[in-house]
């Protein structure tokens, strides 16, 4: 597996005046095992977390690693931080909005998209004009990803993990709860509800906030490394959220075929109601993992979910190559 890192500028997807941009990890197979119609999965992390998150390692294991699954079984995956977290642009405060978010992610997806489709990411490895793109997101991140396919439809399949429109109703307080299942208000007032509530538009979650991590199948080790990921949160999307139904609409609007997977004990639940948000979705299955959190990579479960997210796309790739 060769990994690439790129810091692309975003500045002309959202011209606030400043020097913007988003580091982005490129993972590639050996060229030998890419086919014309390979597979791209692009990546979001979850709120609090960077794009480290998809390629957990310790030592003398990679088996936490999605990059490193997706790319054993020929595939490319694209992992990026979040505008603003990772020290590489302008200090932001509150006139960073949520469309700017999405914008920023969907520039920096594009261009190294179309570094793929026109072989001019690497002199050795080919063009692939044919290739298919599929968005993953983990928690904050698979909203965005789901506001960014509403709006821009660059994904032909979406991985979902983590996340669903309940929300997190417990933690917000009387003024945050009159936006509820108003997926429009929800979005449009954003900036202020999370300036009321966090006074920052970056923070660290302290260890409180940080979802638990409780089980046996849990190493020692991959929790230290777990430790490492943590970035500053963007607070904007991260309260949109907690807000039940603040994307419905979105979620609406997806037409794609979808693989969600979620925890038994993650926050994102009921599970069972996830699925039947996305109505306009050519399809969806859900993954219910057992024994398993919030953060899926680090349980013994990963393993059934990077198999099981492999055997959905090659059931994908059959459908659209008949389809062709």
């Amino acid at each position: 597996m060769q990994q690439i890192t790129q810091q692309i500028a975003v500045h002309n997807a959202i011209p606030l005046g400043q020097a913007q941009s988003i580091m982005v990890d490129i993972f590639l197979p050996p060229v030998e095992k890419l086919q014309p119609t390979v597979k791209v999965f692009c990546c979001l992390p979850g709120g609090g977390l960077s794009r480290g998150y998809y390629h957990l390692q310790t030592e003398d294991n990679l088996s936490h690693s999605f990059a490193h699954a997706m790319t054993a079984a020929g595939h490319i995956v694209i992992t990026q931080d979040h505008l603003g977290t990772d020290n590489t642009s302008a200090e932001f405060g509150f006139e960073l909005g949520l469309t700017d978010f999405v914008a920023a992610n969907q520039a920096a997806m594009q261009h190294v998209l179309n570094q793929l489709t026109s072989g001019t990411l690497l002199p050795e490895l080919p063009a692939l004009p044919h290739l298919s793109s599929i968005g993953v997101g983990h928690s904050m991140g698979a909203m965005l990803m789901i506001i960014q396919q509403a709006e821009y439809q660059t994904h032909h399949a979406l991985v979902v993990l983590g996340f669903c429109n309940g929300g997190l109703p417990k933690m917000l307080n009387e003024a945050e709860r009159l936006y509820a299942n108003n997926s429009q208000a929800a979005k449009t007032h954003a900036q202020k509800l999370a300036e009321a509530r966090f006074g920052k538009a970056f923070l660290m979650l302290p260890e409180a906030q940080q979802p638990a991590t409780n089980s046996a199948s849990v190493a020692t080790d991959i929790i230290a490394v777990m430790q490492t990921m943590k970035t500053k949160l963007a607070t904007v999307p991260g309260l949109l959220g907690m807000i039940p139904g603040s994307v419905a609409t979105d979620t609406a609007l997806i037409q794609v075929p979808v693989y969600i997977a979620v925890g038994d004990r993650d926050i994102a639940q009921p599970a069972e109601a996830i699925p039947a948000a996305f109505t306009g979705s050519v399809s969806t299955k859900l993954e219910v993992l057992a024994d398993t959190g919030h953060n899926h990579f680090i349980y013994l479960s990963r393993h059934l979910l990077f198999s099981g997210i492999k055997n959905w796309l090659n059931s994908l790739s059959n459908v659209w190559n008949t389809a062709s």
